[in-house]
């Protein structure tokens, strides 16, 4: 069984960054866009509960709006591959503010987000994805591996 799996899936092995890349990027696009921007009320009081005014003194609104819009950007150029690994990095800072910046937020849903940006930001951005067409190539032979420059 295991080498028929491994047989079959051997020519899909070279998508596993772009899958991880996009499922990424859609999260962040959905909690920014649902969770956020349109259902502001909820997060409004996240950052009365934590009083995030007191970190960066602006409208609680523009908080809200700042969240959103970062997570919506984070996650287009995730889902398009774009500047990848530049974007995981902002995504662990995200994590990590999160993280620490909320006492009471559960720890293990951070688990598993620090595992998938770990996976990405080590893998790359994969074959379909805007640094692949329009930068220099990470990936060079057929089967995905990385070549030493």
């Amino acid at each position: 069984l295991k080498s028929f799996l491994d047989e079959s899936t051997a020519p899909l092995r070279r998508y596993v960054p772009t899958v991880l890349r996009v499922g990424m990027g859609v999260s962040f696009v959905y909690l920014g866009l649902i969770q956020k921007l349109a259902d502001p009320g909820s997060a409004l009081l996240v950052v009365e509960k934590y009083d995030l005014t007191s970190v960066v003194p602006v409208d609680p609104g523009l908080w809200v709006v700042g969240a959103g819009v970062t997570e919506i950007a984070v996650g287009l150029a995730l889902i398009a591959g774009f500047f990848t690994r530049g974007a995981v990095a902002l995504s662990f800072v995200l994590f990590t503010t999160t993280l620490f910046g909320l006492p009471d937020d559960p720890v293990l849903a951070h688990v598993a987000l620090f595992g998938m940006a770990s996976a990405v930001f080590t893998l790359g951005s994969g074959p379909l994805a805007f640094d692949r067409w329009f930068g220099r190539p990470a990936l060079d032979d057929e089967d995905g591996s990385a070549l030493a420059a």
